[in-house]
């Protein structure tokens, strides 16, 4: 599995993994703040996974 996120689909900056306050797994982007999903993933790849289905691949 690719385990590198790809750039933001709406500033195309980059985004990082952390841990919500519930202890799972999010993907947000550094510079506008968006998310992959508004809860969170129970491990890392689910995560990186939804993150990088939001991406155009063109």
């Amino acid at each position: 599995m690719n385990k590198e996120l790809k750039p933001c689909p709406f500033c195309g900056k980059n985004a990082e993994i952390g841990i919500a306050f519930n202890a799972l797994y999010i993907v947000e982007c550094q510079n506008c703040f968006c998310r992959a999903n508004i809860g969170g993933y129970d491990n890392i790849e689910k995560a990186i996974e939804a993150w990088n289905r939001r991406v155009c691949n063109e």
